[in-house]
């Protein structure tokens, strides 16, 4: 078994106002783990488990979402509809990115390939 301390995150970095930061393929990093907000405003993530909660309006938006059953996009709303759970949890694919309003203090956590600010937040970037 692994030492905990193999799970740690061992980069950080500190980004402000409307920056973008991706993992590129020369970064030994391979996801962004962990957001921690220094001062309050928007921040859009792309890619990894993260779920929201929605109904879908069209077929476009269905396809934007992962079936629970299959594991992959919805094909089209009627599938969606089919599965008869409007306003659940479920995840997006990972070029769809969310906005999350966050505060000073505020944390998020998950496996993001992207994080960018909305110009007026502040935050830290934490990767393993």
């Amino acid at each position: 078994m692994a030492h905990p301390s193999e799970d740690l995150e061992t980069k950080f970095y500190y980004v402000p106002g409307a920056r973008k930061l991706t993992i590129h393929p020369n970064m030994p990093e391979t996801h962004f783990r962990r957001a921690v907000c220094s001062v309050a405003g928007t921040i859009t993530v792309f890619g990894g488990a993260r779920v929201i909660v929605l109904s879908v309006a069209d077929d476009a938006a269905a396809q934007l979402v992962i079936n629970p059953a299959t594991g992959k996009p919805f094909v089209d709303k009627a599938t969606f509809d089919a599965q008869g759970l409007v306003n659940q949890y479920y995840e997006k694919v990972d070029t769809t990115g969310v906005d999350i309003e966050m505060v000073a203090g505020d944390v998020i956590e998950g496996k993001f390939l992207e994080l960018q600010g909305d110009g007026t937040i502040h935050f830290f970037a934490y990767s393993r």
